[in-house]
């Protein structure tokens, strides 16, 4: 896609539809989602509520992260501690 113009089709978290094909863009969790992201990509989130057990790592830089249009997402970080920790260099847009 990169050198044509185009962009490559977001990476989608939906809990229900994660996993289920293993040649399509949609994962059950964030984790999954971005150990196949790669500098650039889009993680799109569908609506709902997202409970994070841990501290989500991002070590991927210049992600986007977005909702899928007209769908509110509620991210919850741990208890003890904030939904996302970046890597050091890392930019990421939340959209």
């Amino acid at each position: 896609f990169q050198g044509q113009g185009l962009e490559p089709p977001p990476l989608t978290v939906d809990a229900e539809a994660g996993g289920l094909s293993s040649s399509d863009r949609i994962y059950a969790t964030v984790e999954e989602a971005l150990a196949v992201a790669t500098q650039g990509d889009t993680i799109q989130f569908r609506g709902g509520t997202y409970n994070f057990a841990s501290t989500v790592v991002v070590t991927v830089d210049d992600l986007k992260f977005e909702n899928v249009d007209r769908e509110t997402v509620v991210i919850n970080g741990p208890a003890n501690g904030p939904a996302f920790r970046f890597g050091s260099g890392v930019n990421v847009t939340m959209t």
